[in-house]
C-alpha cells in the first residue's frame, strides 16, 4: 500500500468513527427522551399528603432535581459536545487545503480551483491528506470525550430516575 492510499484510508477510517460517535449520541438522545417522558409522567402523578418536610418528600425532591440536572447535562453534552458541527482549527491563515471543504468553498471561481488541482504534486496531495487527518482526528477526540461524559450522565440519570420512581411511591 502506498502512502497516499494509506493516508486516504486513515482519513476514511476516522470519518467513519466520527459517524459512529454521532450515531451513538443519537441513541443517547433517544434514551434521554424516553427518560424525560417517564420523568415528567412520574412528576405529574406525584401527590403530597400535606407533609412536605418528611424524609421521603425531601428525598423525592432531591432525586427529582438530580434527575432533571442529569438529563439536561446529557442533552447538552450530546448536542453541543458531540453532534455540533465543527470546522478545522489548525490551519494557519494562508494555508489553504485542496482537501478541506471550507477552503474549497472560499475559492472564488471554478477555473482557479481546477488550475490548483491540475498543478498539485504528490507531496501536496500527501500534505493535504495528512493535514485533514490531523483535523478530523482532533474532532474525533473531542466528540469521543463528549460522548463518554454524555453516556455517563445518561447512566446516572437512569439510576437517579429509577430511585426517584421507587421513592416517590412512598409519598
Amino acid at each position: 500500500m502506498d502512502k497516499h492510499t494509506f493516508a486516504l484510508e486513515s482519513y476514511k477510517s476516522t470519518q467513519e468513527l466520527i459517524r459512529f460517535a454521532d450515531q451513538k449520541a443519537g441513541a443517547v438522545l433517544v434514551v434521554a427522551g424516553l427518560e424525560l417522558s417517564v420523568f415528567l409522567s412520574s412528576i405529574d402523578k406525584l401527590t403530597f399528603n400535606g407533609n412536605y418536610t418528611s424524609a421521603v418528600s425531601i428525598l423525592t425532591l432531591i432525586l427529582s432535581i438530580s434527575t432533571a440536572l442529569l438529563l439536561i447535562t446529557t442533552l447538552y453534552l450530546s448536542v453541543f459536545k458531540v453532534l455540533r458541527p465543527r470546522l478545522a482549527n489548525h490551519y494557519s491563515g494562508n494555508d489553504a487545503s485542496l482537501f478541506y471543504f471550507n477552503h474549497l468553498a472560499s475559492m472564488t471561481d471554478k477555473t482557479g480551483m481546477f488550475d490548483q488541482f491540475n498543478r498539485v504534486t504528490d507531496d501536496v496531495v500527501l500534505r493535504n491528506l495528512t493535514d485533514q487527518i490531523f483535523e478530523v482526528s482532533k474532532i474525533m477526540n473531542a466528540k469521543t470525550n463528549g460522548l463518554y461524559y454524555s453516556m455517563n450522565a445518561s447512566l446516572l440519570s437512569i439510576g437517579s430516575l429509577s430511585i426517584f420512581i421507587l421513592v416517590s411511591k412512598f409519598i
